[in-house]
């Protein structure tokens, strides 16, 4: 059975969402979120090379490439994501509650 590749637009279609009154501070956002995803990605192969090494002792790229983690590893994952982007984000939820407080 052989796979279908999927080709996706470069680009995204429409206005890209804005925030604030200064442009500049939407790209800078979005700049930051696109970075902070990257990280995360980052921290996830670590943690599996890690895990591998663990395992096995030994490590091969193509070992990377197909590891699956179980639901523990997922569950672990997912939370220390959300406590990542959480830090990172954290002075902008701070401003938006304080907005509201006033």
């Amino acid at each position: 059975m052989s796979e279908k590749s999927v080709h996706l637009p470069l680009r995204s279609k429409g206005k890209r969402a804005t925030f604030y009154k200064d442009p500049a501070v939407d790209q800078l956002f979005a700049i930051i979120t696109m970075l902070t995803q990257e990280l995360s990605v980052a921290f996830d192969r670590i943690e599996t090379v890690e895990r591998i090494l663990d395992k096995n002792g030994v490590i091969s790229r193509a070992d990377i490439e197909a590891y699956k983690p179980d639901e523990q590893e997922e569950t672990e994952r997912t939370q220390r994501r959300d406590e990542y982007i959480g830090r990172i984000f954290n002075i902008l939820r701070q401003e938006a509650e304080a907005l509201l407080d006033s």
